[in-house]
């Protein structure tokens, strides 16, 4: 974060941003560099943040309506947080990253940079914050620990969420283990796009917990 705060501080803000991590401990950060720099934040309608689930044709038109809106400042910030992104709208995107409403500066929280199409992510600055070593996240699990486990202790690991059968902390652990993979894409593509497909099932009606992170420990 410290590129953003001198960039901030320098006048030299990039329009967009990509920022790799957890939306809740990411946007917070963002907030935080805003106010260091003199902006408010509570109130302030040149602040727009937004958690999108699944983020597609209908929500790329209203972010196209709200970049194009008059500040009240010499600029404005819209914060979004995307847990998924249809390839429809990350191509109808495309023009708005390339060439932005000056003044409008974009700050995209995702947990991979790989749920973006190569063409929409070359228009982003990519800042991508590393969990150090040791960390857990929500779930309990380190990302690390598990990709290095052997199967029968990876299924230990995940034996709590699947007993909870808690879709909650699966898409989190699978989100966490995706930004560690993330690191090399090319290499992990066939894992990453397991992963994908796992989160994609996790948010159906009625999947099972188990079935999917069990198939997840067994090809990672």
């Amino acid at each position: 974060m410290e590129s953003i705060k001198k960039a901030l501080r320098e006048n030299s803000l990039h329009h967009a941003y990509m920022i790799s991590g957890k939306s809740e401990h990411i946007v917070p950060l963002i907030f935080s560099c805003l106010e260091e720099s003199g902006f408010k934040i509570s109130g302030n309608p040149d602040i727009w943040h937004v958690d999108f689930d699944n983020f597609g044709i209908e929500e790329s038109r209203i972010l196209k309506e709200l970049s194009v809106r008059k500040s009240i400042g010499d600029k404005k910030f819209l914060i979004l947080s995307i847990s998924s992104i249809s390839s429809e709208a990350q191509n109808a995107l495309l023009k708005l990253f390339e060439d932005p409403t000056p003044g409008t500066h974009f700050f995209v929280v995702a947990s991979s940079p790989s749920i973006f199409i190569p063409t929409l992510l070359s228009r982003f600055f990519v800042v991508e914050i590393a969990v150090p070593e040791g960390e857990e996240g929500e779930t309990g699990l380190n990302p690390k620990k598990f990709l290095k486990a052997n199967v029968p202790e990876r299924l230990e690991m995940i034996e709590s969420i699947i007993t909870d059968k808690d879709k909650e902390s699966a898409i989190n652990f699978l989100n966490s283990l995706e930004g560690e993979l993330s690191s090399d894409i090319a290499s992990n593509m066939f894992q990453i796009e397991e992963i994908l497909s796992a989160k994609r099932e996790l948010k159906s009606r009625a999947p099972s917990v188990k079935m999917l992170l069990e198939h997840v420990a067994c090809v990672m």
